[in-house]
């Protein structure tokens, strides 16, 4: 319970539960339209959709589907899956229009579904603990205890090297997400999962402890998925997609939410984490009450006295300055 407060606190996200419709055939364009409602299947991950510290939704797909939806003149009504299961299942019984939910494109799932332009590239990684397996190729893996997500593109890409490698095994999951798999290597529960590469770097700030020994795949690209019937949808999707990138729109959505990974240390985050645990604590009302005055989030306050003293008072910078 602890640590699920602490990871609350370093990420701000909150669980939710979506909005629910009635379920129906795939809607047209028209429909949409003449409704005044995009109804749009995603699911609570700081890559895809979540609750920030205000408790109003955010997150990329969030962001690129009310630019969307301004564009066609609609509302949106979000409905949060738990799982990529039921996400393929709801676009395909008619239960929502797209699934804006970071889901790769694969020839399997375009068996099924349209795909709108690819909005963003990521790669497959082999994620383990740092102390404990370290596989470094696909031989490796054999032995291992692996577990992924249901229904993903990663039984996929399984699915395919068992082909050449026969002795490869591994364990799907449903009704779980790929964050959790990641929380379940972090706390030795299993070996290793397989997530997308955004996942990965978003993740391993909360669990530095994380490495990907190795790629899996190639980059695969991501996009929003409909049900076949629907090239209306798709194309008015393709369209909006490539002004929303010649804008310069969706560049700034990826800084925004991406742009700092590459100054990931794990030195650093480890020890920051010590310091949440050990002294945060001691000067959390400090930080609550200067921001109630100031009417500002005691968590960016907290967040700009580490950088100021590491929360140490009696700190002194170059300049003399104390606390």
């Amino acid at each position: 319970m602890y640590q699920v407060r602490r990871i609350v606190f370093l990420a701000a996200i909150v669980a939710v539960v979506g909005c629910t419709n009635d379920e129906g055939q795939a809607r047209t364009l028209e429909a949409i339209k003449e409704e005044g409602t995009l109804v749009v299947l995603t699911r609570n991950a700081p890559t895809t959709w979540y609750l920030g510290r205000d408790g109003e939704p955010t997150g990329p797909e969030y962001d690129m589907v009310e630019a969307f939806a301004s564009h066609l003149g609609v509302e949106v009504a979000y409905k949060i899956k738990p799982s990529i299961r039921s996400i393929t299942e709801g676009i395909a019984n008619g239960e929502g229009d797209l699934a804006a939910a970071g889901l790769t494109i694969t020839p399997k799932r375009r068996e099924r579904f349209r795909f709108g332009p690819p909005y963003q590239d990521v790669t497959q990684q082999v994620v383990c603990r740092r102390d404990n397996v370290q596989p470094e190729s696909v031989e490796e893996l054999v032995g291992l205890e692996l577990t992924v997500i249901a229904d993903s593109s990663y039984v996929e890409r399984l699915e395919t090297l068992k082909e050449t490698h026969p002795e490869l095994e591994w364990q799907t999951v449903d009704n779980v997400s790929t964050e959790q798999l990641l929380y379940d290597v972090w706390h030795r529960e299993i070996d290793c999962t397989i997530a997308d590469s955004n996942i990965v770097d978003h993740n391993r700030r909360y669990f530095p402890e994380l490495i990907a020994p190795f790629n899996l795949n190639r980059s695969e690209s991501l996009g929003w998925m409909m049900a076949k019937p629907r090239r209306d949808l798709e194309s008015a999707v393709a369209s909006w997609l490539e002004a929303f990138r010649e804008s310069g729109r969706l560049a700034v959505v990826k800084e925004r939410y991406y742009g700092y990974f590459e100054v990931f240390d794990y030195v650093d985050t480890r020890r920051l984490i010590r310091r949440i645990d050990k002294r945060y604590p001691k000067y959390r009302s400090y930080f609550k009450t200067a921001a109630e005055q100031y009417d500002l989030p005691y968590i960016l306050l907290s967040a700009q006295g580490y950088q100021e003293s590491h929360w140490r008072a009696l700190a002194r910078s170059p300049t003399m300055s104390a606390g």
